[in-house]
């Protein structure tokens, strides 16, 4: 009997060690398509866009450049627009399957305005960073200014800690050093490339950041209106579904 027990135990060890494995490749694999894929639709859509094409056949002693069409251009922006709604549809189907057979509350006046002008705000940053930024960054730039989307909640972590956390010191350093990197990240850009569209790269990264702060808040915060979107962020377990419904 002990010797089946140690063998069961050691099975579900393994395959919890598997199925970490599968998942943690499965997600960091759809994060590295989805953004790729993201980058790459971007970059079919700044107007006059003119590309070297490959000389190799047609004779080295010529240079041939193509220009990509208005058609060409107006069918990548469904594209992403497509890409862009369809985890918004997703989230709508959920809420109102939700709504209709389980429980869930009507949120106050409060509660909706807070997360309508957080969710506004972010969808107004995505179409900034989606149809007017990264088209004028080549794929790596723009690969780079995706790494600088998380100010808010940078600065929310950081104002979040209070004197019971453990480590706290070194914390509140690694909270500093990830706001001075994602500012640093989303002003070098403007400035080296000198083009003033590229200024809406810090509109753009405050505004969709917003969407992630529930989960840098809390209510053990020193700060009084982390404190208060704390408190929100635990009502809101029973209202998001009511609210999400008219949101998505």
């Amino acid at each position: 009997a002990m010797e089946t027990q140690k063998c069961l135990d050691f099975t579900v060890r393994l395959l919890k060690v598997l199925a970490y494995l599968v998942v943690f490749i499965a997600v960091l694999g759809s994060g590295v398509v989805a953004k790729g894929t993201t980058l790459f639709m971007t970059s079919q859509l700044k107007k006059d866009r003119r590309i070297a094409y490959c000389n190799r056949n047609l004779g080295r002693d010529k240079q041939f450049i193509v220009s990509l069409p208005d058609e060409e251009r107006v069918a990548w922006m469904w594209a992403l627009l497509a890409a862009f709604a369809i985890p918004e549809i997703g989230t709508l189907i959920r809420s109102v399957r939700i709504c209709f057979f389980k429980t869930s509350r009507r949120p106050t006046s409060t509660q909706f305005i807070v997360i309508f002008v957080a969710e506004s705000l972010h969808t107004i940053g995505m179409g900034l960073l989606f149809f007017m930024i990264l088209p004028e960054l080549d794929v790596v730039k723009g690969a780079m200014i995706t790494n600088c989307l998380c100010i808010i909640p940078a600065i929310l972590g950081l104002l979040s800690r209070n004197s019971r956390d453990s480590k706290r010191f070194m914390k509140v350093i690694v909270d500093i050093a990830a706001i001075v990197a994602q500012v640093t990240g989303f002003i070098v850009w403007p400035l080296l490339e000198n083009k003033p569209v590229l200024w809406l790269i810090p509109v753009a990264s405050l505004c969709i950041s917003l969407g992630w702060w529930e989960n840098y808040v809390t209510r053990q915060s020193p700060i009084g209106i982390v404190k208060s979107l704390g408190r929100l962020k635990d009502e809101l377990i029973f209202t998001r579904y009511y609210t999400y419904r008219f949101i998505s």
